[in-house]
């Protein structure tokens, strides 16, 4: 027997507002706390640190470089995801210290599963700070050259932290997958951090965006517009690469992915 109509829709509104209540007042700090005790049980390679925001503490994991650091990166996950994500992440955060990058992999502010990009003002809101308190932590190592890697959410946390202010603390962007979900025209119905193109027309520092013919099609077809926001800014040092054959995990690209993006940070480092 169908439940009451009048009992269905109680019961979807009681769904609706217990979501929106949690995304009214804070991202999932819970799913966070979920995600670190799996992390700790089985993490061998990299040290994880607490690091602290206004939220309280988060996660990251840093991994010193094989020798004398040449510089530091920040690896910033895709939505939902953890500091030691399969995809992307862990490849990276584990790979450029052999190159000479330390990493510091952060857990970014995440959201109930299933939460719409709508919400996602909130966890953008709460980014900066946890960038912040990760550049004071590489910087107590004696690393003073940082660069941001984002991939997806990650890309446009990183992004809207470098386009907001002139002094961002670090020296290089890498945006892995930078989106644009919906057109310029309909921005009035998104936060624009999430449009790849608008935080591009804002940055002037060396900016390395990198993507796969196979990625989203939001993130493929927005390349154009990326690269024109960068001509736009007056960005002479944006390189925007696509790779071939690559999904939006760049699955079993790994080792690929490690010696493409420490090729174009030692290019920074000759260049400094």
């Amino acid at each position: 027997m169908s439940a009451h109509p009048s009992l269905r829709y109680k019961v979807t509104l009681l769904v609706v507002t217990l979501l929106c209540a949690s995304l009214a007042h804070a991202t999932f700090k819970q799913r966070e706390e979920r995600w670190a005790q799996q992390i700790l049980q089985y993490l061998t390679i990299g040290k994880a640190e607490w690091l602290s925001d206004p939220t309280g503490k988060f996660l990251s994991i840093y991994t010193a470089a094989d020798d004398k650091a040449k510089g530091g990166v920040i690896l910033m996950h895709d939505e939902g995801q953890h500091p030691d994500w399969p995809d992307v992440i862990s490849p990276l955060r584990r790979g450029l210290p052999a190159h000479g990058y330390a990493t510091l992999s952060l857990q970014m502010p995440i959201l109930p599963r299933g939460a719409p990009l709508t919400g996602y003002g909130l966890a953008l809101n709460e980014a900066p700070a946890r960038i912040s308190a990760s550049i004071k932590f590489l910087r107590a190592q004696g690393i003073h050259h940082i660069v941001l890697i984002g991939h997806g959410m990650g890309a446009s946390m990183g992004s809207a932290y470098v386009a907001r202010a002139k002094n961002s603390g670090v020296q290089g962007f890498v945006g892995l997958a930078m989106d644009a979900p919906v057109g310029r025209s309909e921005l009035y119905k998104l936060d624009p951090r999430l449009h790849a193109p608008t935080m591009l027309a804002r940055i002037r520092m060396p900016v390395l965006d990198l993507y796969g013919s196979l990625d989203r099609v939001t993130v493929v077809n927005a390349a154009p517009q990326r690269a024109a926001a960068a001509k736009k800014a007056g960005n002479t040092n944006y390189t925007q690469i696509k790779i071939e054959n690559a999904d939006h995990a760049f699955t079993r690209l790994d080792d690929d992915l490690v010696e493409r993006i420490s090729a174009w940070l030692d290019q920074q480092m000759a260049s400094r």
